[in-house]
């Protein structure tokens, strides 16, 4: 049996597609580190401020002076540029961070300016939103980043303390808004507590700090509202199962200043299964379907029949050939890509820890680069093998290298679409449809969608099923088959 298996190792290796593929997998790792490292982790496509081009304003300036401020659409889309005009004219004399703070922090202190300056009929105080204004134009031209931020946590501290009082006396209905707006105040100041505990600035090397405690300041925000409710509904608890991972997340990405949008060795091969599945998948589906039908278009099926084997050792040899294969050809293209991902990013990120959310602990656990592509094969193991033995039973059965290429891509191709009516429209029978049980990777680090029809089990078991009967089917055909007239 070995030798048999040697043998077909020797076969398949004199094959062209094999390195066409490995050429395909090299230049699609050349690709994927040129989308990552330029397009995804960095500012290739440009993010600088937008407001330090003065051609813009100028163009907006001209523009302003054709509408028409007696219509109210036009008037408030005067007021709109003009709010602009004037973040143009600050951003231009002014430090990039300060501009920054200006357009995001205080955007409506300007824009109420324009509005009590340019509408007659607003409610707005003139003399008023000018001070206010002025006081902000100050605060950012004499202070550093951290100053400010200080006065804006100072700021909100005062309005909690005005809505703590407002507490007192308030209907049921007017205290549990109150309670929201409380819990959302205090996370406000939470932000800039946190903003300044991390020295984030606004610069791009800060962007993904800024980022998590954004979204870290969101997700806990409405977790601890819904926290207020008497109860939650189906789509309310999905949603407050999704903040609790984004929390753990990010308050991860924080505490350690884990550059999550930083291409690395790391990052990027945390991706790797997710990116060369269908690589990996078309080399699998190629040697399964032309193993057994290149014998039958060759004429050489009669000559290995001849030999002291019985059929089953020759079709056991072919398919554990193929089987051997998955690895080593998934393991041969990683290699290839951490060599590329590194000379691309350097290899000092390979030592990164690669942070995972498990459901079941509800805290981060961290995986080295190696060990998370492990468990990701093994997740995605049961695909790779179920596609190449249907491929392999149909080169078996039909002799077609065609029908036994074709058909099983057409599985993969629609396989997705067919997962995602199956969960969308809970079609429970089914459930044990091929595609639906071999997506193993979504039961991972305990994770429970609430859409899955599925336990992890009743898809292993599913899965046991599949293998044996489709191993089972060419051994019996193959057993059978005359091959007088091949």
């Amino acid at each position: 049996m070995i030798r048999l298996i040697a043998a077909e190792f020797k076969k398949v290796f004199k094959k062209k597609a094999i390195y066409i593929m490995l050429i395909v997998a090299i230049g699609f790792s050349l690709l994927t580190n040129v989308i990552y490292k330029y397009a995804v982790h960095s500012s290739f496509f440009g993010n600088e401020n937008r407001y330090n081009n003065k051609a813009d304003r100028d163009d907006l300036i001209s523009y302003s002076k054709t509408l028409n401020l007696k219509k109210p659409e036009e008037l408030d889309e005067y007021i709109y540029d003009q709010t602009e005009i004037y973040f143009y004219d600050f951003c231009l004399e002014n430090e990039e961070w300060r501009c920054n703070i200006l357009t995001s922090e205080y955007y409506s202190t300007v824009y109420d300016y324009m509005e009590s300056v340019y509408n007659p009929k607003t409610a707005l105080d003139k003399e008023q939103t000018k001070t206010e204004l002025d006081k902000a134009i100050n605060l950012l031209k004499n202070s550093d980043i951290f100053a400010i931020y200080q006065v804006k946590k100072e700021q909100i501290e005062k309005e909690i303390a005005e809505l703590i009082k407002a507490k007192e006396g308030a209907s049921k209905k007017n205290l549990q808004q109150l309670e929201a707006q409380i819990i959302s105040e205090q996370n406000e100041a939470l932000k800039y507590e946190l903003l300044i505990e991390n020295k984030v600035t606004t610069t791009d090397d800060d962007k993904y700090l800024s980022n998590a405690i954004d979204d870290y300041i969101l997700a806990k925000t409405a977790n601890e509202v819904m926290d207020t409710y008497e109860s939650l509904d189906k789509e309310q608890k999905s949603e407050y199962k999704l903040n609790k991972e984004r929390i753990a997340m990010d308050k991860y990405i924080i505490d350690n200043k884990y550059d999550d949008t930083e291409a690395t060795v790391s990052s990027n091969l945390k991706y790797f299964f997710g990116d060369f599945s269908f690589v990996i998948i078309i080399f699998v589906i190629i040697i399964s379907g032309g193993i057994m039908a290149d014998e039958y278009h060759k004429g050489t099926i009669k000559q290995l029949l001849i030999k002291p084997y019985t059929r089953s050792q020759i079709l056991g040899s072919k398919l554990l050939t193929v089987l051997l294969l998955i690895p080593i050809f998934a393991f041969v293209v990683f290699i290839f890509y951490f060599l590329i991902t590194g000379i691309f990013t350097g290899f000092k990120g390979i030592l990164e820890a690669i942070p995972v959310y498990d459901y079941v602990k509800e805290e981060i656990i961290v995986y080295n680069v190696f060990n998370y592509n492990a468990l990701m094969f093994v997740s995605k193991l049961p695909y790779f093998v179920i596609v190449s033995l249907i491929s392999f039973a149909i080169s078996t059965i039909t002799s077609s290298t065609a029908l036994s290429i074709c058909m099983p891509l057409a599985l993969v191709f629609f396989g997705n679409l067919i997962n995602m009516a199956i969960s969308s429209y809970q079609f429970k029978w089914l459930r044990w449809f091929i595609t639906y049980v071999w997506e193993i990777e979504q039961y991972l680090f305990g994770r429970n969608y609430d859409n899955l029809l599925n336990s992890f089990k009743f898809n292993i078991l599913f899965i046991f099923i599949y293998i044996i009967v489709i191993t089972l089917l060419p051994f019996i055909f193959f057993n059978r088959k005359d091959i007088k007239n091949v």
